[in-house]
């Protein structure tokens, strides 16, 4: 068995995401096991990427019945692997995860598991701030005390990214797996987070200090929500979320 399999949806509409997208295969590349296999779901056919990767496959999609469909396309994948090896893991073109903190990430599992899950935080870098993008009131949670560690679980739970062991997936339901969700306007999300929403386990944010470990926090590389004013995400520092 392999260790890791990672899939990424990629949605082209315009030359900018691609930059997203070969930020996150870099960080991929350099830092996770060579032998990590990568899967790249895109909604149209002939897309490339500069460089041919003996670990890197492409998967068209050019027929979604929407576009939000993209991000059910990895759930095949999984269970097309799931003997192949030992940890599946989606993420979406502009999320960029530290392999440290992932690393960091299966460490919490096996301790949290089967009551919880560990969790990771959304990021976004403005004017010299890192802001959590993912909640929009300060104080928002509430602590949990499990194996000697502090954690809080957010009211908002959502980070565009969910990771499983393998034999864990083996156990679940597979019909309802790959049944997407009714709602078009929630199955993009939905389909992102599988253990949180579908599975319905709480994720916990380890916290040091009366602060967010560093090791949960994931990058949204576009940087779309600390900048804009109209919307309530990405205007909380980090740093003062839980204090």
């Amino acid at each position: 068995m392999k260790p890791l399999l990672i899939c990424i949806a990629h949605h082209i509409t315009n030359n900018e995401r691609n930059q997203y997208l070969e930020t996150v295969i870099n960080n991929i590349l350099d830092t996770y096991p060579k032998s990590t296999d990568i899967i790249i779901d895109v909604n149209k056919q002939g897309f490339s990427l500069n460089k041919t990767y003996s670990n890197i496959r492409i998967v068209p999609h050019p027929n979604l019945a929407h576009p939000f469909d993209l991000t059910w396309c990895h759930r095949q994948h999984f269970l097309n692997h799931i003997n192949d090896y030992e940890w599946v893991s989606y993420i979406e073109d502009d999320i960029l995860i530290p392999y440290s903190n992932f690393c960091f990430y299966q460490s919490q599992f096996t301790k949290l598991w089967p009551n919880y899950v560990p969790g990771f935080v959304r990021i976004e870098r403005y004017n010299n701030q890192e802001y959590i993008v993912d909640v929009t009131q300060k104080n928002a949670h509430r602590h949990i005390h499990c194996n000697n560690e502090v954690y809080v679980s957010f009211s908002q739970p959502y980070h565009a990214t969910w990771s499983l062991p393998t034999n864990v997936l083996a156990t679940c339901d597979t019909q309802q797996f790959l049944t997407m969700h009714p709602n078009i306007s929630m199955r993009r999300e939905w389909g992102a987070s599988y253990v949180i929403w579908t599975m319905n386990k709480q994720s916990l944010i380890n916290v040091i200090n009366d602060k967010i470990n560093p090791l949960c926090h994931i990058y949204h590389l576009a940087n779309n929500y600390a900048s804009c004013s109209g919307t309530p995400y990405g205007k909380i520092e980090i740093d003062s979320v839980i204090k």
